[in-house]
């Protein structure tokens, strides 16, 4: 079982030098890698299910349906892209259910490792922030615009009624060692926060009220809560600091590049779309929501290119940093695994 145990990793290891490499290169994560890793353990996979953890065999399957779903959803609020999801659901396979059997957290351990991932990308936006600030010595300087309070009261009173919402579901399907389990619960908060951040973007003051509405009633039934202490402090706390730290953050979100250096995949700033307005060249893009949805294609950058050559075109142009995630994906797992084990 440890030799098969070794060579899942070993899959793992080699997989993610190859994402990473190539997401950080070229912001693609390359779906032929993906299948090879796949064809590679599958054998592996049967044999060690088969054979050894077949007493796992329910929370493996449980997890790679919970890796699918969310990776699902990540990808449809343009979080981040299909290579990334296919990425983590390929780990989930892969990864040998056993090792996050040792702390009985089984049945959910796929938000677990969401959220370590995505902690680890959020540690790196902020240090490159931090460091991208420093050096500009703009670190403290909010982004000249006007403060829309109503927007930010809306999206607080969002995570309120989606996390208190959330929690009633949780409580009512949920084992209670699921429930008992505090690092696991923060992990599954921190999931919903995540989507949260996105949904709350498109949410209007009717979607509030529906929310509102709803929360009422499983008050009324006895579902939910009002006392203080049923109140997760830590997860509107952190609500609040995301919301602050977007303002100082959201500046060092974009790069000037030349129009030369443009590669398919890149995502492009309002700004930029804008500048395409008064141009008659065919071909260029029209929207862009600055999140992976909004990806350019090749036939879009030869637009562009024949766009900074005409009379109203310019020699470079503003994209959205992208976060290459395959490298998140790695460092998250090998996280997972030591917390796994270490905490046996």
């Amino acid at each position: 079982m440890i030799y098969l145990e070794a060579g899942l990793f070993a899959i793992l290891a080699v997989l993610f030098l190859h994402t990473s490499t190539s997401d950080i290169k070229s912001g693609r994560i390359s779906n032929k890698s993906i299948l090879i890793a796949l064809g590679v353990g599958f054998v592996c996979v049967i044999c060690y299910y088969a054979f050894f953890a077949t007493d796992c065999l329910l929370a493996y399957f449980i997890n790679i349906g919970i890796s699918i779903i969310i990776s699902l959803i990540l990808y449809a609020l343009g979080i981040w892209g299909a290579g990334d999801s296919k990425l983590l659901v390929a780990t989930i396979v892969l990864f040998p259910a056993r090792i996050y059997c040792l702390n009985n957290q089984s049945m959910a351990s796929c938000f677990l490792l969401i959220a370590i991932i995505f902690i680890s990308a959020f540690l790196y936006v902020i240090i490159d922030t931090l460091f991208l600030g420093i050096r500009k010595k703009n670190l403290f300087e909010i982004p000249k615009r006007e403060f829309d309070w109503k927007s930010y009261i809306k999206g607080f009173l969002f995570f309120f009624l989606l996390i208190s919402l959330a929690n009633a579901i949780i409580y009512l399907i949920l084992p209670t060692e699921i429930i008992l389990d505090s690092i696991l619960l923060t992990a599954i908060h921190f999931v919903l926060i995540l989507i949260g951040m996105r949904l709350s973007e498109k949410a209007n003051w009717y979607v509030v009220l529906v929310m509102g509405i709803m929360w009422i009633a499983s008050v009324l039934l006895g579902i939910s809560h009002i006392s203080s202490s049923d109140i997760n402090w830590i997860s509107y706390l952190f609500v609040i600091a995301l919301m602050l730290f977007r303002l100082v953050a959201d500046k060092y979100n974009y790069k000037t590049i030349l129009v030369t250096e443009l590669k398919p995949g890149m995502i492009l700033s309002v700004g930029s779309v804008l500048a395409f307005a008064r141009s008659r060249v065919s071909g260029l893009p029209q929207y862009t929501s600055e999140d992976l949805k909004s990806r350019i294609s090749s036939e879009e950058v030869e637009s562009i290119m024949r766009w900074s050559n005409s009379k109203n075109g310019q020699d470079t142009i503003t994209i959205v940093r992208k976060i290459p995630f395959a490298l998140f994906i790695a460092i998250g797992t090998v996280l997972f695994t030591l917390l796994e084990v270490l905490g046996a």
